[in-house]
């Protein structure tokens, strides 16, 4: 069995990756600024969970994305 994901959650689930590697920061110290677990980060992080959009705009911010990154 497979599991189908809504389109773009790949694309961001590696965006948010990428942001917070060139940021230098941890998935433990992610998960601790919007109050999750480092798991839920690491899922989230390979397109198997779907953050809620306030979440992912506190980890933007965490990670320093400008507004053109968060368009993205």
């Amino acid at each position: 069995m497979t599991t189908s994901h809504p389109a773009g959650i790949e694309g961001l689930a590696g965006r948010l990756r990428a942001l917070r590697r060139d940021a230098g920061v941890s998935q433990m110290r992610a998960a601790e600024h919007v109050g999750v677990s480092q798991g839920k980060i690491s899922r989230a992080e390979t397109g198997r969970f779907l953050l809620d959009p306030g979440t992912v705009a506190k980890l933007a911010e965490l990670y320093g994305a400008d507004d053109a990154q968060r368009a993205e």
